[in-house]
C-alpha cells in the first residue's frame, strides 16, 4: 500500500487529497497541518473580521485521511522522513510540500508586538476583529487585495482607517490605472483614506500599543491598531537542509516534481513560470494552488497529468460593492494592443493581434470565464475578435466555426 504524506491543507493539499483517493483508493493519506479543520476558503477570510460567523469553511467529504495537528520543522529525505514539531517523524513514499505562504514583514521602527496583525489564516482575521473592539481607528499597511479588503471589514466595524501603499496606486498588479482609480474613489468616499507612495517609518506607541504613525513624507496619522498586509513569501525554511532546489519558491517542472525523487510541490511555496511570459513567479493565488494541487496529487498516484503554468494575475474579487475580474496581462508593452470600453461598464482587453492576453472587468463581469479560456489557450479569434470586444461572444461561436477564417 503506497503511503502518501501532505504537508499543508490549504486548498493545494485538498485539492491533491482528492485526487490521490480518486485515483489510488486503497492508498494510505497522511495529512500534517497546523491548523485546526475543517479546511476553509481562505480568500473570504476578510469577512470575518466584521462577520465572525460567516461560514467560509470547504464543503468537504471525509477524505479518508489521517490528520495529524502539528508543524513540519524538517525534511530528511534520505530517510524519507518529516519531522514535526512534537517530535514525530513521519515516514511517506511520495510526499508533497503544500505549505503555502508566511506574511512578509516590512522593517518599520518601533513596531510593538502588541495591536499589530498579520493576516493569512482564519485566525488571524478572527483576532484582527477581537482586538478592532477597543479601537477607534487602525492602519493599514499595504494596499493590496488582502489590506484594501481588510481596511473595508475595519471599516465597517465602525474603525477610521488609513491605508499606507509604497507604489503610485493601490492594488497594484491587480487592476490597471483606471480600473484602480474607479476603486480608490469608492473608498474614500466611504471615508478610508489612502496614502500612496509611502512607507510607514516609525510607530509612536502608548502603553506597548500602537497610537500614531510617521509616514516617510513625514505626515502622522493616529492609529489603535495595525493590520501589515505586504504580502507573502514562500514558507520553505523548515526544509532548508533537505537538498530540494528553491530559488524564491521550491523549483518544480510541469509534473509538479520538485528536484527530488518522489517529492512533489504546489501552491503558494512553488516557483512557476507565467503561462504568458515566462518569467519566475510564487502564485498566492487560490485558483493557481488548487490546479497545481490536482495535478500534483494526480501524478502522486501515477497519473500523467502536466501543469500548463500559471497566471500571475487571476483575480477575481468584490470591493466596495464592485465586482472585478483580472486575468493575464493588464498592461500593454510593445507589440500588443489596448482596448478600452467605458459603458455600459469598464472593461480593458490587451491583445497580441487577434489573440486575447489580457482583461480587467468591473462591474460588469458576465462571461468572464470564457475571457479566461481564451488566454489560457492562446487562440486566434479572427472575425470573432469584435464580438469579443462587445461582450457578446459566446461559447456557441468558439465551437460552432473555426475562428481562424
Amino acid at each position: 500500500m503506497m503511503r502518501y504524506v501532505i504537508v499543508g491543507y490549504g486548498i493545494a493539499g485538498v485539492s491533491a487529497v482528492r485526487e490521490i483517493k480518486h485515483q489510488d483508493p486503497e492508498g494510505r493519506v497522511v495529512v500534517i497541518t497546523p491548523e485546526p479543520l475543517p479546511p476553509y476558503y481562505r480568500p473570504l477570510i476578510t469577512l470575518l473580521i466584521h462577520s465572525p460567523e460567516t461560514p467560509i469553511e470547504l464543503d468537504e467529504e471525509d477524505a479518508g485521511a489521517e490528520f495529524f495537528t502539528d508543524r513540519a520543522v524538517a525534511l530528511r529525505p534520505e530517510e524519507k522522513v518529516v519531522v514535526l514539531a512534537s517530535g514525530r517523524k513521519v515516514h511517506y513514499d511520495r510526499l508533497l510540500i503544500a505549505t503555502g505562504g508566511v506574511p512578509y514583514i516590512p522593517p518599520v521602527e518601533d513596531l510593538p508586538s502588541q495591536g499589530v496583525f498579520t493576516i493569512r489564516n482564519r485566525e488571524d482575521a478572527l483576532a484582527i476583529g477581537r482586538y478592532s473592539e477597543r479601537c477607534k481607528s487602525a492602519a493599514v499597511i499595504g494596499g493590496g487585495l488582502v489590506g484594501i479588503k481588510t481596511a473595508e471589514a475595519l471599516q465597517k466595524r465602525g474603525l477610521e482607517v488609513n491605508v499606507v501603499e509604497t507604489m503610485e496606486e493601490i492594488l497594484h498588479g491587480r487592476l490597471d490605472k483606471k480600473g484602480t482609480g474607479i476603486i480608490r474613489h469608492r473608498l474614500e468616499e466611504m471615508g478610508i483614506k489612502i496614502y500612496t507612495t509611502q512607507t510607514v517609518n516609525r510607530v509612536i506607541t502608548r502603553e506597548g500599543a500602537p497610537r500614531e504613525l510617521i509616514l516617510s513624507s513625514g505626515k502622522r496619522i493616529e492609529a489603535d491598531m495595525i493590520v501589515i498586509a505586504t504580502g507573502i513569501r514562500a514558507s520553505i525554511e523548515w526544509m532548508s537542509d533537505s537538498g530540494i532546489k528553491v530559488s524564491r519558491g521550491i523549483v518544480v517542472d510541469e509534473y509538479m516534481r520538485t528536484t527530488i525523487e518522489d517529492i512533489y510541490a504546489a501552491g503558494d511555496v512553488v516557483e512557476f513560470p507565467d503561462l504568458l511570459t515566462g518569467s519566475s513567479l510564487v502564485s498566492g493565488l487560490w485558483i493557481n494552488a488548487l490546479q497545481m494541487g490536482r495535478v500534483a496529487g494526480s501524478n502522486m498516484a501515477g497519473g500523467s497529468s502536466r501543469y500548463p503554468g500559471a497566471l500571475s494575475v487571476m483575480n477575481a474579487a468584490e470591493i466596495v460593492d464592485i465586482p472585478f475580474i483580472s486575468a493575464g496581462i493588464i498592461e500593454p508593452s510593445n507589440g500588443l494592443e489596448l482596448i478600452e470600453r467605458q459603458r455600459p461598464a469598464y472593461r480593458r482587453f490587451i491583445f497580441e493581434d487577434d489573440v486575447l492576453r489580457g482583461i480587467v472587468f468591473l462591474e460588469n463581469v458576465e462571461r468572464a470565464g470564457l475571457y479566461i479560456n481564451l488566454i489560457r489557450s492562446g487562440r486566434r479569434l479572427g472575425r470573432l475578435k469584435e464580438k469579443a470586444i462587445e461582450g457578446v461572444l459566446s461559447y456557441a461561436d468558439l465551437w460552432g466555426q473555426d475562428s481562424r477564417h
